[in-house]
C-alpha cells in the first residue's frame, strides 16, 4: 500500500495532520513526554512486572546484572544497558558513567569531582567520558 493509497482512503485533512505530528515528535523528542511510554515492563523473578518510568531513580549495571533502581524497590534483570535504554524515554535518562545511567528528573546537583547527587541522597560517579554529553542533557531538560 502506497501513502497515496492511505490518503485517498483517510480523510487527506487526517492524514497530515498525523504525518506533521509524527515528524514534529521524531524532530524533537520533549515534545510530548506525557505521550511517552510511562511504564517498562521487565521480567524479575521469572514473572514480569511493569515499572512507572517516572519512579525510576537510576540504573546500575555490575558484572551482567543490570539494577534498575526506584524508591520502592530495586530489580536486578538480565538485560544489557543499551537494550533498557533502548526501551526507556532517551529525553529522561543520560549515562553518566560506564555502569550508571540517571533519571535526569531525579537530579539534585551534580560536579565533575563528586559525581551525580539524586534527590534521595545517592551519589553516583560522573565519567570523564560522559559529562560533556551529561551536562548539556541535563541543561537541555533545566
Amino acid at each position: 500500500m502506497s501513502v497515496y493509497d492511505i490518503a485517498v482512503r483517510d480523510d487527506s485533512m487526517n492524514f497530515v495532520q498525523s504525518i506533521t505530528s509524527q515528524c514534529e515528535k521524531a524532530m524533537n523528542p520533549d515534545l510530548n513526554l506525557q505521550e511517552e511510554s510511562k511504564n517498562i515492563i521487565l521480567k524479575y523473578n521469572r514473572k514480569y512486572v511493569q515499572i512507572p518510568v517516572d519512579s525510576i531513580l537510576y540504573l546500575e549495571v555490575l558484572n551482567h546484572d543490570l539494577t534498575v533502581h526506584t524508591r520502592a524497590k530495586d530489580y536486578t534483570v538480565r538485560m544489557t544497558f543499551s537494550q533498557i535504554l533502548g526501551e526507556l524515554p532517551p529525553s529522561r535518562f543520560v549515562r553518566c558513567h560506564k555502569s550508571y545511567a540517571v533519571n535526569l528528573a531525579r537530579i539534585s546537583h551534580f560536579s565533575r569531582t563528586e559525581g551525580v547527587t539524586l534527590d534521595c541522597r545517592v551519589t553516583l560517579p560522573l565519567g570523564r567520558k560522559y559529562f560533556d554529553e551529561f551536562r548539556s542533557r541535563f541543561i537541555a531538560v533545566y
